[in-house]
């Protein structure tokens, strides 16, 4: 499947925040006012960087997983490429992937030579704060963010694509975390337990107690009085 994979390469440059494409220019530009604005700070950055390291890792173990991993496709299944109808619009969206952050090049990569559109475009309906930082500081967060991602990225890489073993010793050693994260904290089984659960018993308690034995024998009650009274 060459092109679904090469479109789905450039999402994945895109969406961990490669230099040129389109996540580069949207992430630089949350991080650095994170960091510098006075509705941000340090902290807040720090969680953002974060976030960038796990989109990063997780993006790489997909992409290692569905195509370069060993397949794990049963071998009955034959694997062949979509239909240009569906392959089109990838297309489409891989080069907007690659091209759609240049409309918002930060100043500072740009030099001011290049008109920020995006940014010019919301300029007046949307408060632009400045922020406080430097320019040494916005070239050092985003080459920071830049750095981290790329060390996350290589880091699934080596353990998804390369070394898969690996991953699955530390997965055995972290098994009690790992069975915590994979079932997401468990909050769906405690909101089952502690709140649709309850709720489901309490309606067919109203349903079989207030409903069927309070309500319905009451109108048979009223209905045979009726009955009984009209017919004397």
């Amino acid at each position: 499947m060459p092109i679904t994979h090469l479109t789905f390469l450039f999402g994945w440059l895109a969406i961990i925040g490669t230099p040129l494409f389109s996540g580069f220019f949207s992430k630089d530009e949350i991080l650095w006012r994170t960091y510098s604005s006075p509705l941000g700070s340090k902290g807040l950055w720090i969680l953002g960087v974060c976030g960038a390291a796990m989109t990063a890792f997780y993006m790489t173990r997909l992409m290692a997983l569905t195509f370069w991993g060993e397949s794990r496709v049963d071998k009955n299944i034959k694997v062949h490429e979509s239909p240009l109808v569906m392959t089109l619009p990838l297309m489409v969206l891989a080069v907007l992937a690659l091209v759609g952050g240049w409309v918002g090049v930060p100043h500072i990569l740009s030099g001011g030579h290049i008109p920020n559109l995006f940014e010019g475009w919301l300029e007046h309906v949307v408060h632009n704060t400045e922020g406080s930082g430097s320019t040494a500081e916005e070239w050092f967060t985003m080459l920071l963010s830049v750095a981290v991602a790329g060390v996350s990225a290589t880091s699934a890489y080596l353990l998804y694509a390369k070394k898969p073993k690996m991953a699955a010793q530390w997965l055995e050693k972290a098994k009690g975390l790992h069975t915590l994260v994979y079932n997401k904290y468990f909050v769906d089984e405690i909101y089952q337990w502690t709140i649709i659960k309850p709720i489901v018993q309490f309606s067919r308690g109203l349903w079989a107690y207030v409903d069927v034995r309070l309500v319905d024998r009451a109108t048979y009650l009223v209905s045979d009085i009726v009955k009984g009274t009209g017919g004397g």
